[in-house]
């Protein structure tokens, strides 16, 4: 089961409707116990273009109203349990494109039997264009798929998932904001047509609405001897889980994928999975994780001479190592990575890797040749039409305009990336920006609009559990609180900033919470605390490399008064 989902997941031998009941089943249908999985699960169903109405089973049972078949039933309840026969879940299906996949049929037909369900009250629609099986016809169906051949059911097993993960691939294109790596699949021949992901808001729709489906579905391809699917549905999930803060649904996910992926022998599919787990352990500030589990990628990467694998594995290594505090290795990683995606001629990855690089230099104090990674950046993903990527290159590009004290251009690279996560439903890169667009603020006295800034953030960091993220907010809301004059209002927020980084191993964040902590008792009469306070920062500052150490060095030597 989906931790917390209740009503999500897969269940009485293959994926049906998202919410209630029914089973799947193509051309006599595949049905019976998916291995591993439990009963209650579902899967969601996605074309818009589903019947409408609503309805209930009524009392006495189905009528027929068309040709009985030589067993008795009704040709549309018959062909309706062909479908969906096998299901346990709770969920409501969508339109016909999941039917069309399992059964074989036309999208005509499939909608036809639905209406044919529908109208004969066997299915109620819950949502428009949504529908489930009444309880009984729910257990009739799964009844009927568990006696089903397997030489029938498997194929249309195999519809489905290569349905899900051509879906998911082609959604995870339109969010993607990175180069990713290539996963090699399944292997199957044929690819269907997904047919429902117009563009960004398509595709962020789509995963939402299907992505505990798209884990039942990867969990029963594990459980199933299917590892292609098993690995290829996480990492197409990967943008969305990432920026959508489902972080631990992704780690499941791509544990689940690593497994899979390791028993079968697929190195490829390995390598990706590891990638991913890294990227994600990273996000949830388990840094000794992160940059283990990267480096397993690397090197399996390197063992195939996947020079794209390499090089997506060591950007994000090269994060890694800058939220660490290595910004030597940082530079060295994210530099190497930067040179592999140029000889292949990537520019969606050199573009990542430019941002990332320009991350780095800012931190490091070299504002010049952040300036120079950060705009190049920003003119690829321009040209690429990548607005994901143009948002974050236009949030790094406002906080290195901050440190120079460029606050006009500032606050517009910060409103535009604003408004560009906000169009892209990137709750992360939302949070991201209002944190750089309150330290503007703040900057040019603006407190009030600074403050709210950050408390923003704070709420949207929290929301996604992103811990280094809340330890960051809470700093830059104390630090408001002190330039204010009310340093015992700042206190609490500094502590829980401290409690929060020191428990995480995020240094900066934790120097950071040091430093505003000694302002205060430096100012509150206990100057002495303070200044020792100041030294532990100072120390924390030069073992990641910051310039912030020199310049609190510099306060330091002046004499108390």
């Amino acid at each position: 089961m989906v931790a917390g989902a209740g009503d999500a997941a897969l269940g009485g031998g293959l994926p049906g409707g998202r919410g209630g009941g029914a089973a799947v089943a193509g051309s006599g249908g595949p049905g019976g116990q998916a291995a591993g999985l439990q009963g209650g699960q579902f899967l969601a169903g996605d074309d818009p273009a589903g019947p409408g109405g609503g309805g209930d089973l009524g009392g006495g049972g189905p009528r027929c109203a068309g040709q009985r078949g030589p067993d008795g039933r009704c040709g549309a309840v018959g062909r309706g349990v062909r479908w969906w026969r096998g299901r346990r879940g709770r969920g409501p299906v969508r339109g016909a494109v999941r039917p069309v996949r399992l059964a074989g049929v036309s999208p005509a037909e499939a909608r036809r039997d639905l209406e044919g369900l529908y109208d004969h009250y066997l299915l109620a629609e819950t949502t428009r264009g949504r529908y489930r099986f009444h309880d009984l016809i729910r257990e009739h169906a799964r009844v009927l798929a568990a006696a089903g051949p397997p030489g029938e059911r498997e194929p249309a097993e195999n519809r489905l998932l290569e349905y899900y993960l051509h879906a998911a691939r082609a959604a995870g294109q339109q969010l993607a904001s990175r180069a990713a790596p290539a996963t090699s699949g399944p292997g199957t021949a044929a690819r269907p047509r997904a047919g429902i992901l117009a563009g960004h808001d398509a595709a962020l729709a789509w995963m939402a609405a299907e992505r505990l489906n798209l884990q039942a579905a990867a969990d029963f391809a594990a459980t199933s001897g299917r590892p292609g699917y098993a690995a290829a549905i996480p990492a197409a999930m990967h943008e969305f889980l990432r920026s959508q803060g489902h972080w631990d649904q992704a780690l499941t996910l791509h544990l689940t994928a690593l497994r899979a992926a390791h028993h079968a022998g697929r190195r490829p599919d390995e390598a990706r999975a590891l990638a991913d787990l890294g990227d994600i352990q990273f996000l949830t500030d388990d840094y000794p994780a992160a940059a283990a589990t990267l480096r397993r990628a690397l090197d399996l990467y390197g063992g195939l001479g996947d020079r794209a694998g390499e090089a997506a594995a060591l950007t994000s290594l090269g994060t890694v190592q800058r939220a660490a505090g290595d910004s030597r290795a940082a530079t060295a990683s994210i530099t190497r990575a930067l040179g592999l995606y140029r000889g292949l001629g990537d520019q969606l990855g050199e573009a990542a890797a430019l941002t990332s690089l320009g991350t780095v230099q800012r931190a490091a104090g070299d504002s010049r040749a952040a300036a120079a990674s950060i705009t190049r950046a920003l003119g690829l993903y321009r040209d690429l039409g990548s607005q994901p990527g143009e948002a974050r290159a236009l949030t790094e590009l406002g906080a290195l305009q901050a440190i120079t004290a460029d606050h006009q251009r500032a606050l517009a690279s910060q409103q535009r990336a604003l408004e560009l996560y906000r169009r892209l439903g990137d709750r992360l890169g939302e949070a991201s920006a209002l944190t750089s667009l309150g330290t503007v603020q703040y900057l040019t006295g603006r407190y009030q609009d600074a403050e709210a800034s950050h408390t923003r953030a704070l709420q949207l960091y929290r929301d996604v559990d992103d811990a280094s993220g809340e330890a960051e907010a809470l700093n830059n809301i104390a630090d408001i609180a002190r330039a204010t004059a009310a340093p015992h209002n700042a206190l609490p927020y500094y502590d829980q900033a401290l409690a929060l980084a020191t428990r995480i191993a995020a240094q900066g964040e934790q120097a950071r919470a040091l430093e505003g902590i000694g302002h205060c008792h430096v100012t509150d009469g206990h100057p002495e605390h303070g200044r020792e306070l100041l030294r532990q920062a100072i120390n924390i500052y030069q073992r990641i490399g910051s310039p912030r150490a020199q310049e609190l060095e510099d306060m330091l030597r002046k004499p108390v008064r």
